[in-house]
């Protein structure tokens, strides 16, 4: 996420239709966000594919991690360690990240993914850790309380492996 302004923040929102809101009060290293289980993100076994699911994650703790080392750098991600308990899903899933540790050079950010579809079931535990970096141009600039909003995307996305140019 090194560099995310919010129109590269958007592309992502968009497609995976997440919506992620910092809580206040700004700099608690709290944030919540939201995802439909929506058709172009579903597997085989109905729930988010695990991929779209990861790409969640990294984007709430990335985000968060992201507002945790303003003003001085951005993040980018070193390692995402995620435990997945369920494989189907009714969606929405809410994701809870809430910063463990932010220091000068790295950011540790434990993120929890929950099915308020299904009784707020958890869906996945994660810890992700992030290096901060000062990009070049100096970090992006958010109105805080941060929040990034679904902007609409195509109306019928394609596949992941197709929007990610994947070929097997």
């Amino acid at each position: 996420m090194s560099g995310l302004g919010a129109e590269a923040a958007r592309s992502v929102s968009d497609y995976i239709r997440a919506e992620l809101a910092e809580v206040e009060p700004v700099g608690s290293g709290k944030l919540i966000g939201r995802a439909p289980v929506a058709p172009h993100l579903r597997s085989a076994a109905g729930g988010m594919c695990t991929g779209a699911l990861l790409t969640l994650i990294d984007f709430a703790g990335g985000f968060d991690a992201g507002l945790a080392s303003l003003p001085d750098g951005w993040v980018v991600t070193t390692s995402l360690h995620a435990r997945l308990l369920a494989t189907t899903h009714v969606g929405p899933l809410r994701v809870d990240a809430e910063v463990a540790r932010s220091g000068r050079t790295s950011v540790v950010t434990p993120v929890t993914v929950h099915d308020e579809g299904a009784g707020d079931a958890v869906v996945a535990r994660a810890v992700l850790t992030s290096a901060v970096l000062p990009p070049e141009g100096g970090p992006p600039q958010w109105a805080r309380p941060a929040r990034i909003a679904v902007g609409g995307g195509a109306a019928d996305p394609p596949a992941m492996p197709e929007w990610l140019g994947a070929r097997t």
